[in-house]
Order: structure tokens, then C-alpha cells, then sequence
């Protein structure tokens, strides 16, 4: 992939309501060019979950409410569920959460005709958001930092690489590679995403995506629906999307780079604040052989119209939801240490193993501001991934076939 194409970015707030949006979906259901809606909602590794139903059924209903088991929002990398979990195991029985949406937010399904979508957020039956959520921890996080006057516009950039060959995955060739690229931005920017550019890498077969300026929200919705477009754009060419921080062949891991612009706060000490992040670095690096990759970095810089841009770096496999979370929180909690005397951050450890993901409660500005019940049940899924990972793979498969060090 040698080349890279730019277009311009959709305007902030493409993914907020838009008046008249459900009658659009209603005539383009009579004009008979949406037929399937898909009731959407990113799981806690940012992967997108959901139901087709009917385009006809979909605007019967308005406003719709879908059923799911709650233990889809905590399972884990295998997409299994498991005891360990505090929020939900084999003694609540699973039972539903619900996902309510809204049809003013439906958006055309840009890469596949005949399809459109819409993501709601997971809440009980009482409609009380999930804790364990990512996308709700992401919105108290958000609301907490704007009541200290602190607000955020972000802008992301999502490695990939697409691969072929289902049982021995070789990377795709430059020339497909970077087809694919294209397409994906192309039906991104169709679908209304702030998709501003993708680009080749010197990896074989690995592309970069840009997306923003968007407002947090926004952007994790984004790139969770960038992933999944990317995926199956590629199995529709015999090929795969992989968003691994390292996979066969690749020298480099493969991160994701959020850059954040921050208005409100008094300054952003970027030592402190990547001291803070590493703390948390389980949850930006969620995988055995994502966290072998380099730590956290934060950088920052004067924005052009006051305030600062802050860039940190997490796992292309990450969520995002939970990796903007991480960095707004860490942001809102240095300005609350600032604005209140003699408020001073714990050190904390910083956990550089999933095995030690427990430690992840020490430092209590994590609990804070993402939720005790968000850090238990991360805790518990971390263990296990750790667990089943040492069961699967040795040190020395790592070092001979993924190149880790």
C-alpha cells in the first residue's frame, strides 16, 4: 500500500440526532432501498453486536427496545460467558438487558446496500444504564469532566491489516490491500462517519484509518462501526480485517493513537498524566500480547485556539469506548487535583501484567471516575483471558511465531 487518499471529515455532531431522520428511514422503507435495520450495541471489547429485524417492524415500533443476554456485554475474548464475573454468572441466570434506540440516530448502512443502523446503549429492565457498559462508563466520564468545565473533541487513528488465506494467514498484497483501504473509507463516508483519510503502511497488507474531529461519543461509535465495516468488506473479497496489535509477519505493533483537543482545563502535565495511564494500561492494552507491546505514551501541545491536544497511544484491539474513557478520566482527575487543595493522586502501581490486573483497584482515580463495577468486572475478565492465554500458548510459540518480545 503506497498510496493514501483524504477526504474532507463530516462536520461534528453527524452521529447526534437529526431532525427528521426517522422519516427519511420510513421513505426510504416505501422507495424500498432499506429493508433491514441493525439494532445495534458494542460488547465490553468493542466488538459490534446486534440484531437485523425488519426496516417495516423497526418503524412500527419507534421507539425501539431489543432484548439481549446481559452476558454478552461482559464476555470475554472467546465470546464466552463466565462464573468469575461479579455483574452477571451462572447464579443471576442471565437474565436481559435491554437496548432502547433511537430512529432519529439511524444511519444508512453505507458499504452494503439494502441496510441501515443504530446503536442504543444496554440498561436493565427499569432502564437503568449498565455499569459494566463501556459506552455508559464513557458518557458519566465525559459528563463529570464537562461539570469541572472541561471538554473534549477527539480524533483517532486505527491501525489494520487485512489478511489472506483462512488457515495460514499471509498479508494481503499491496495492490488488493489498498483497494480495500479505499473501499472501506469510501463506505464510511458514505454512512455519514467523520472518516477523513486512510493510508498505507510499511507493514505488508496494513493500512491506518483517520477518523474525527468527533465528539467522544461519536468517535468510539465510530471506530467500533470502522472495524466492523472493515471485516466485512473483506470477507466479502475472500480476505480478512485484523486489528491485533501483532500478528504474524508484522515487526511493529499495531496501536491506536487518540489525540484529544481540551478546553477548560489549566494545563495537562503530560508526565503525570502518562504515570496515570499506565496504571490503567490493562485496559488500554487488553490482551497478553498487546500489553508485550510499548507502554502508554501521552503527548501534548498547545491547541490553536487555547487549550491543549493530548495524544495517547493504546492497542489497536482495544475498545475505544474505554479508551477514551481512560484518558478523559485521567485529564479530570488531574484538573480535580488542581482545583482542589491538597488533593493529591495516589502513585499507584503501574500493572504491566494481565495476570496482576487486580492491582488495577489500587489506584482508586480509576474507580472513581470509571466505576467500581466497571473495574471489578474488568478485573475478573483480565484474570481469565490471562489464565486461558498461559493454557493456550507458550513463550515460546510467542517468540517464534508472533515475534514478541
Amino acid at each position: 500500500m503506497n498510496e493514501a487518499i483524504a477526504i474532507g471529515p463530516a462536520p461534528v455532531g453527524m452521529l447526534a440526532e437529526v431532525p427528521g431522520a426517522g422519516r427519511w428511514l420510513a421513505a426510504a422503507a416505501a422507495e424500498g432501498t432499506i429493508q433491514t435495520v441493525r439494532v445495534s450495541f458494542a460488547d465490553r471489547l468493542g466488538q459490534w453486536r446486534g440484531k437485523r429485524v425488519p426496516v417495516e417492524h423497526f418503524l412500527r415500533r419507534e421507539p425501539y427496545a431489543m432484548a439481549f443476554c446481559d452476558g454478552m456485554i461482559v464476555c470475554d475474548v472467546q465470546c464466552d460467558v463466565i462464573e468469575q464475573t461479579p455483574f452477571t454468572n451462572y447464579t443471576t441466570g442471565y437474565p436481559d438487558m435491554h437496548v432502547q434506540v433511537d430512529a432519529g440516530r439511524v444511519r444508512r448502512v453505507g458499504w452494503h446496500s439494502g441496510e441501515a443502523y443504530v446503536f442504543g446503549s444496554p440498561a436493565n429492565v427499569h432502564g437503568e444504564p449498565l455499569a459494566v457498559a463501556p459506552v455508559n462508563v464513557l458518557r458519566q466520564v465525559v459528563d463529570r469532566a464537562a461539570r469541572l468545565g472541561v471538554s473534549l473533541s477527539g480524533r483517532a487513528n486505527l491501525c489494520g491489516a487485512f489478511l489472506d488465506g483462512p488457515d495460514t494467514p499471509t498479508p494481503a498484497g499491496a495492490e488488493a490491500a489498498t483497494a480495500l483501504a479505499n473501499e472501506l473509507l469510501r463506505g464510511l463516508v458514505a454512512t455519514g462517519l467523520p472518516a477523513g483519510s486512510v493510508a498505507g503502511l510499511s507493514e505488508p497488507g496494513a493500512f491506518e484509518l483517520g477518523l474525527g474531529p468527533a465528539a467522544p461519543m461519536e468517535l468510539a461509535e465510530s471506530l467500533v462501526v470502522a472495524k466492523g465495516a472493515a471485516k466485512e468488506l473483506a470477507r466479502s473479497r475472500g480476505s480478512h480485517a485484523v486489528f491485533m496489535t501483532r500478528r504474524p509477519g508484522a515487526a511493529q505493533p499495531a496501536l491506536l493513537e487518540i489525540e484529544a483537543t481540551v478546553t477548560g482545563a489549566r494545563g495537562v502535565d503530560p508526565d503525570r498524566l502518562a504515570a496515570m495511564l499506565r496504571h490503567a494500561r490493562p485496559l488500554l492494552f487488553p490482551s497478553i500480547n498487546a500489553i508485550r507491546a510499548e507502554p502508554p505514551k501521552v503527548c501534548t501541545s498547545s491547541a490553536a485556539h487555547g487549550g491543549h491536544v493530548v495524544s495517547c497511544w493504546a492497542s489497536s484491539e482495544a475498545d475505544a469506548a474505554t479508551a477514551l474513557a481512560v484518558l478523559v478520566a485521567g485529564v479530570g482527575a488531574l484538573v480535580e487535583s488542581v482545583s482542589s487543595p491538597g488533593a493529591e493522586l495516589e502513585p499507584g502501581p503501574a500493572v504491566n501484567d494481565l495476570a496482576a490486573a487486580a492491582r488495577l483497584r489500587e489506584s482508586h482515580w480509576l474507580s472513581s471516575w470509571l466505576g467500581s463495577d466497571f473495574i471489578e468486572n474488568s478485573i475478573a475478565l483480565l484474570e481469565h483471558e490471562a489464565r486461558i492465554f498461559r493454557e493456550a500458548v507458550t513463550d515460546w510459540e510467542i517468540a517464534r511465531y508472533w515475534s514478541a518480545s
